[in-house]
């Protein structure tokens, strides 16, 4: 018996067979690539993203500078822990959130509630000493409380790299394209 096969059953044996001279498929001469323009659009997405996130992430590094500057400290008692799966959006999957809400009562004398994300660990009852601020008494810190300002940094920053990735990849296609060689019509 031979090893190679001949006839209708050789094709089968042997996979699809690759149509181009240069290994292309015929679903890969199909397929569209992607345009400077639409790799523009994709960059004004990312950057627009950025911006967003880098706002967020001024806000709460205001938040916590204004803790720094004017904190009051009082010791606070956790009354209330939930647990939730957050959606993590496009990009699919849950992350774990632990919302934790912690009473204490102000330099006025008023009984205060204010929910911060906390350590997974916080159990209801729990006490600690809090900083917040006199002004807004919601906005609170403690030492297990999630830093979350850091995240929007992190996305901001990948989000914009992202964009210049695709400014550049835009630039390179159209530099490739002002630069190629011409066809000459026959004489």
């Amino acid at each position: 018996m031979s090893r190679f096969r001949r006839g209708p059953q050789a094709d089968r044996a042997r996979g699809p067979r690759i149509s181009g001279r240069d290994g292309t498929s015929r679903a890969s001469k199909k397929s569209t690539p992607i345009t400077p323009t639409g790799l523009f659009v994709f960059a004004a997405v990312f950057l627009v993203t950025a911006l967003v996130l880098v706002w967020f992430g001024m806000r709460k590094a205001a938040d916590a500078a204004v803790l720094d500057q004017r904190g009051v400290s009082a010791p606070g008692i956790v009354v209330q822990v939930d647990h939730n799966m957050v959606s993590n959006g496009p990009i699919g999957g849950y992350t774990k959130r632990t919302d934790v809400t912690v009473a204490f009562t102000d330099t006025r004398g008023t009984r205060v509630r204010a929910t911060q994300e906390g350590s997974e660990s916080t159990k209801v009852g729990d006490r600690f000493r809090i900083l917040y601020d006199p002004v807004d008494p919601s906005n609170i810190r403690w030492d297990t409380s999630a830093n979350v300002a850091a995240e929007d940094w992190v996305w901001a920053a990948i989000s914009l790299g992202e964009s210049v990735l695709c400014v550049t990849g835009a630039l390179w296609k159209v530099a490739r394209r002002r630069h190629a060689p011409r066809a000459q019509a026959p004489a």
